[in-house]
């Protein structure tokens, strides 16, 4: 709710001159992501883990977070999965401490709300200068991002399930 409130001030925060918009988006998604997961920590661990407890992809992600709790963070934070489920899942992996799910969390928050706020600005300089040149630069970066967001992440975590997958199944033999 607090990242809500915060967070969904867009029409507002769209076109803003000074940064103090972009940065109460961030500070929004950064604390809703943080409540979350101490709410996790503290009060959902119990039930989490046991209606999670037969999901086999959870269970080869306890054991890669053992390993790499922070790459284990960040392809979770990059999956397709709602918030909600990533911050709160997180919170119950015991090696994922508050320093690293903040980490993961502000490596994969700061750097897409700078490029949103970017996009808002520069939209916003184009419905009042309809004769400004065409931005290469952001265009170049939207088309990263989004074939990263259709191709890439996807492509990523698939990789990393059966990775995981298949390191399980040599450990069984």
């Amino acid at each position: 709710v607090v990242g809500y409130v915060w967070t969904n001030d867009g029409p507002r925060r769209v076109g803003s001159r000074h940064g103090l918009w972009m940065e109460s988006d961030a500070s929004g998604k950064m604390l809703a992501s943080l409540a979350a997961y101490t709410l996790g920590r503290l009060f959902l661990e119990d039930h989490v883990v046991s209606v999670l407890d037969d999901n086999e992809i959870f269970g080869l992600v306890e054991k890669s977070v053992g390993k790499k709790p922070y790459r284990t963070s960040m392809i979770v934070r990059l999956g397709p999965f709602p918030e909600l489920i990533k911050n709160v899942g997180l919170s119950v992996l015991p090696p994922v401490g508050p320093g690293i799910f903040t980490l993961a969390t502000f490596t994969q928050v700061f750097p897409f709300t700078l490029l949103w706020t970017w996009l808002g600005c520069d939209s916003v300089a184009r419905m009042r200068d309809d004769t400004l040149p065409a931005n290469k630069v952001l265009a170049a970066i939207l088309l990263g991002v989004t074939i990263f967001g259709i191709f890439g992440a996807p492509a990523m975590i698939g990789l990393w399930v059966r990775d995981m997958k298949l390191e399980h199944d040599k450990a069984a033999e």
